[in-house]
């Protein structure tokens, strides 16, 4: 008797490791695009938060009232851009200077994202020279809704006295 064997299909062992491989790599990409999501959301948020503490700064050192930094005719209330400010205080830090504290809340347009704004203000100047007083401003931003840091930035005012 003459045997016929015929080795050209696939066994069930073959199909079982094959689905079995294929599924652990396709778990394993799937695990990416979650986190990719994630980090897109998170860099959105910290580009955004980069931008408007940029352009807050820019308001601050375009404010008429800067100009004559410090004087008192900086009110306890100002207002920037439909923002209202506070002056929260002053107090003395040994190691950088007296500053002039202001805190508010910025809402950005298009994501209605909500921010707590916070300025220090060096009142002791800088740069110091015959025609203008540079005071250092640090403007840090913070989400209002978790609390946490988005940005930093700093730069100076230029003052006449």
């Amino acid at each position: 008797m003459k045997q016929i064997s015929n080795e050209k299909g696939v066994t069930l062992l073959e199909v079982v490791l094959a689905m079995a491989i294929l599924s652990i790599i396709l778990i394993s990409f799937l695990n990416i695009f979650p986190q990719m999501g994630m980090m897109n959301n998170f860099n959105e948020e910290k580009t955004q938060g980069i931008n408007t503490a940029k352009e807050l700064l820019v308001e601050w050192q375009n404010y008429p009232e800067m100009a004559n930094f410090p004087s008192n005719s900086i009110k306890a209330d100002i207002e920037v851009d439909q923002a209202n400010f506070s002056k929260i205080g002053e107090y003395k830090d040994h190691h950088e200077g007296d500053y002039y504290f202001f805190e508010y809340d910025h809402e950005v347009s298009p994501s209605n994202t909500k921010y707590a704004v916070k300025v220090r203000i060096l009142v002791d100047e800088e740069v110091d020279s015959e025609q203008t007083k540079a005071h250092r401003i640090y403007i840090e931003l913070l989400n209002k809704d978790r609390g946490t840091k988005v940005s930093e930035t700093y730069g100076y005012i230029l003052s006449d006295k």
